[in-house]
C-alpha cells in the first residue's frame, strides 16, 4: 500500500513538473514573428506580399529551465500568394518537455484588400488541431495512474482570427488566437494560451540605405498579466545584415540577428531572457530560424 501510495505521487510530481516545463515553454514566445516571420503572428499575412513564390520558414527553440525536460520546439511554416488579393499558409509546430508533447496542425487562408495606392487591409482566418500525448514508455511508476491517463492524449480543434492595415511602411495588426477558448468559457484554461496579439510597426528609410523599425507590441495570454514590448530593428544598408532588441514590461529582453545570403535565403538567431513571471523556471532561451523563398 505504501509503495502504491509513493508511486502514485511520485507520478503526480512528475508530471506536475514537466507541465510547469511546458507552461513555460508557452509564455515564452517566438522572437522570430515579429520581423522575420510574421505569419506566426496572424493568419492575415499568410502571403501577404503580392508576389509569386512560398515562403517557407523553420524555426529551433531550446529553453533552458531549472525544471526536468527542458522544453524544445520545432516550427515549420509555408505561405504564399494564390492568386489575386488570396493567399494561404500552412503551420505544424511540434513542442516536447520532458514526458509530455504536443503537435498542432494548422491551415490559414487571408484576403488581401487594396484600399488606395500603399494601402492594404489584410484580413485572415485560421483553422486547426492539437494533438497532445504522454510518453508511457518513459515513466517511471503505475502506467493506470489517473493522472498520468488525464495527460495520456488528447485532440482539441481551434481557431484563429487576423486583421492588419498597411499604409507602405505603416503595419497596424491584431490577432484573436485560440477562440474556442474564447466563446468556450466552461473550458479548462492553463496559463499560457495565447489570447491576443497587437502590433504597430513603421520603416523608416534613412539617408544612408539602412532601414530602422520601432515597434510596439501588446500581448494577453490567459492566467498570466498582459505584456507591452518595444523593439526596435535595423538593417543595414550596405551589408544584408539586420539587428533586433525588445524589451517588454514583465523585465523579459531579447536581442536577435539576421543575415540575407541572398533574396531568397535568410538566416536569424535570438538570445532571450525570461519574465518575471517565469523567471524561477526558465533561465534563457535560444531561438534559430532559416526563411527561404521558393519561386
Amino acid at each position: 500500500m505504501k509503495n502504491n501510495l509513493k508511486n502514485i505521487l511520485l507520478t503526480a510530481f512528475a508530471v506536475t513538473m514537466i507541465g510547469q516545463a511546458s507552461k513555460a515553454q508557452q509564455l515564452n514566445t517566438m522572437d522570430a514573428k515579429h520581423e522575420y516571420n510574421p505569419y506566426l503572428s496572424s493568419p492575415a499575412l499568410a502571403g501577404m506580399k503580392d508576389e509569386k513564390g512560398l515562403i517557407t520558414n523553420i524555426h529551433y527553440r531550446r529553453i533552458s529551465s531549472n525544471l526536468d525536460g527542458n522544453p524544445l520546439s520545432k516550427f515549420l511554416t509555408l505561405d504564399g500568394r494564390l492568386g489575386e488579393g488570396y493567399g494561404a499558409g500552412l503551420q505544424l509546430l511540434n513542442t516536447s518537455a520532458g514526458l509530455i508533447s504536443e503537435t498542432n496542425a494548422k491551415g490559414s487562408f487571408s484576403y488581401h484588400a487594396k484600399l488606395k495606392e500603399g494601402e492594404v487591409l489584410h484580413i485572415g482566418f485560421s483553422m486547426g488541431l492539437t494533438f497532445g500525448r504522454i510518453d508511457m514508455n518513459k515513466v517511471i511508476g503505475q502506467l493506470n495512474d489517473p493522472v498520468l491517463l488525464a495527460y495520456k492524449s488528447k485532440v482539441l480543434f481551434d481557431s484563429d482570427l487576423g486583421l492588419a492595415y498597411e499604409n507602405k511602411n505603416f503595419l497596424l495588426q491584431g490577432t484573436a488566437f485560440n477562440l474556442r477558448r474564447i466563446f468556450n468559457s466552461g473550458l479548462a484554461d492553463e496559463a499560457g494560451h495565447d489570447i491576443a496579439y497587437i502590433a504597430i510597426s513603421n520603416k523608416v528609410n534613412l539617408s544612408n540605405g539602412a532601414i530602422i523599425t520601432p515597434r510596439l507590441i501588446y500581448q494577453s495570454r490567459s492566467n498570466v498579466k498582459d505584456v507591452a514590448g518595444l523593439g526596435l530593428s535595423y538593417q543595414t544598408g550596405a551589408m544584408p545584415v539586420s539587428f533586433n532588441a525588445y524589451v517588454h514590461t514583465n523585465s523579459a529582453y531579447s536581442a536577435g540577428l539576421g543575415y540575407a545570403f541572398s533574396k531568397s535565403f535568410l538566416l536569424n538567431l535570438f538570445y532571450s531572457k525570461p519574465g518575471n513571471d517565469i523567471r524561477g523556471r526558465v533561465s534563457e532561451q535560444l531561438e534559430m530560424g532559416m526563411r527561404w523563398k521558393i519561386k
